[in-house]
């Protein structure tokens, strides 16, 4: 009876000098060698573990315990298994080395299967030390887990892999410190299922969420994580909403397409804008390909005051196939390989206060029936020769109003096949040899005026006469045809002058001058309808 008294006392004295966690810690400790757990289990204390440990039930870890890992170890859970590790707020559950002298990946994971059951939790916990080549903490698909106020510390490599189809219950409030590899590593599926995390002590290559090439199919919100999300090729068949302030930077010559009813709504604001950057430390114009919007995406793709940077190829850093739609607003492109934008034959909701800068060749590439879509925008440090809006030659199917963007139009052969008026102010350059008609109730109105003429001329960085061929206006074309205060020159080269006039078509010229056509200025057919004012040309024979 006396024996069990003085143990009482002593007990009480330890706990009084030492707090009672970690006196329990410190005199407990149950070691564990390639176990099996096969019945609902509770762990409290200190455990070592050697080998791997395979948790096939519930496996209940308290605050205050930890479970020290020895070198190479691992606990694996499926067959029914689960572990639940839940911290308290002032003494957390901790997974860490059994070295007296600690380092990065001493042992090496927790394995979650998707044979486990769905209650697996990890709250208020430590992980440090470990790291195998699959993270310290791995979620297969279709296992389920959530992890909330965790610190993940001193890994080696990535610190929590999450697979495609994996159930993601809560994931708030984690931070990572001293991880080798990326904090988290997942695909576009989990991560509406992330929150912000902070981090400490990461490289810029590695301080990103990594986003593997998987095909998104589940729509929702990419939340600003407070790091960057850095993505391989990616293919949206869902819609995702990217939240203001978020960075994303592509792998190099990876390319990300919208599809099969997916859509990518990108809003930022004036203060938080988004950004989509090369993943590259030091980046550079072509280190990734270009975002692609195809025709079977749905209507709602959506890009406002985002930056679009250091990518490009071929088809710029956005292509659009034709019959897709898409918004553009307040956005920036700059340092591109290419041109900046390619729209054929697409669908713009809105195009405003767009910027362009240093951008290989044109900012934009687009068809005639686009253009009357286009806002003025603001550009610098464009190549020479390339600074204007490239329109690539066929019909102008779909009319309207070609406004003065701040920089020039550059033609191919074009047919307008529908009304169009060109605003006061612009510059329009025709490539060599190429031929501008009217025709199938289409006209052109060339809308000068006094103060604000419109040009006409070569696109050739040194031009001359007759760079360029003619307009030709038919007498299937209606009779609004009209070129007010306009300067039209180096056209001709065709021998119908610089403007040609078919039996029956009618054009009204007002206050219009030519100059530096080839030979002559109009070849009207017999019976051409010509009005003019203030306009002096020379007549071909």
């Amino acid at each position: 009876m006396f024996r069990p008294f003085v143990g009482s006392l002593l007990l009480a004295a330890l706990t009084f000098l030492f707090g009672g966690c970690g006196l329990i810690n410190a005199i407990t400790t149950t070691a564990h060698e390639s176990e099996t757990i096969s019945v609902a289990t509770v762990w409290e204390h200190d455990h070592v573990i050697s080998g791997t440990l395979t948790v096939n039930a519930p496996l209940t870890i308290r605050a205050c315990a930890n479970i020290k890992m020895e070198n190479g170890g691992s606990i694996v859970v499926r067959d029914n298994g689960s572990i639940i590790a839940i911290g308290s707020a002032d003494c957390d559950t901790r997974f860490t080395s059994s070295k007296t002298i600690p380092s990065a990946g001493d042992w090496d994971a927790i394995y979650i299967y998707n044979t486990a059951s769905a209650g697996n939790a990890f709250e208020k916990v430590t992980f440090e030390y470990g790291g195998g080549n699959y993270g310290v903490l791995w979620i297969e698909d279709n296992a389920s887990v959530r992890v909330d106020a965790s610190t993940f510390a001193h890994i080696k490599g990535t610190a929590v892999m999450i697979e495609d189809g994996a159930t993601i219950g809560s994931f708030v409030g984690n931070s990572f410190k001293s991880i080798g590899g990326n904090p988290v590593w997942t695909s576009g599926n989990i991560v509406p299922s992330l929150s912000p995390v902070i981090t400490t002590d990461l490289t810029a290559a590695v301080n990103r969420v990594h986003i593997d090439g998987t095909t998104v199919t589940e729509s929702g919100t990419w939340k600003d994580l407070g790091i960057p999300y850095e993505i391989d090729g990616i293919n949206f068949h869902a819609t995702v909403t990217v939240e203001a302030g978020t960075t994303i930077a592509v792998m190099p010559n990876e390319i990300v397409n919208v599809s099969e009813n997916g859509a990518l709504i990108m809003v930022g604001t004036v203060a938080q804008r988004i950004t989509v950057t090369s993943a590259k430390t030091t980046p550079k114009a072509g280190d990734w390909d270009y975002i692609g919007i195809y025709n079977t995406a749905s209507e709602d793709n959506r890009f406002e005051y985002v930056d679009f940077k250091y990518g490009g190829s071929m088809y710029g850093i956005f292509w659009v196939e034709q019959g897709a739609t898409v918004s553009f607003d307040n956005c920036l492109f700059s340092d591109i390989t290419g041109p900046g934008m390619e729209m054929k034959d697409v669908t713009l909701g809105s195009f405003t206060g767009n910027s362009f800068k240093k951008i290989s060749e044109y900012p934009l590439v687009v068809t005639a029936s686009v253009v009357p879509s286009l806002s003025p925008i603001t550009t610098a440090e464009l190549t020479a020769g390339k600074d204007r809006v490239h329109v690539v030659g066929g019909y102008t199917e779909i009319g309207g109003l070609w406004k003065e963007l701040g920089l020039p139009y550059e033609l191919e052969g074009l047919s307008f096949r529908s009304p169009v008026t060109v605003e006061a102010g612009t510059t329009i350059l025709i490539e060599p040899n190429e031929i501008i008609n009217i025709a199938d109730n289409g006209s052109l109105i060339l809308d000068g005026t006094a103060d604000k003429r419109i040009t006409v001329k070569s696109n050739k960085t040194t031009p001359a006469a007759g760079d360029w061929n003619y307009f030709g206006f038919y007498n299937t074309s209606s009779n609004e045809n009209r070129f007010s205060y306009a300067d039209i020159m180096h056209g001709g080269s065709g021998n119908y002058g610089q403007i040609w006039v078919e039996q029956d078509a009618t054009l009204t010229l007002e206050h219009v001058v030519f100059s530096e056509g080839d030979t002559c200025d109009i070849d009207a057919d017999e019976d051409a309808i010509l009005n003019v004012t203030d306009t002096t040309f020379v007549a071909c024979p």
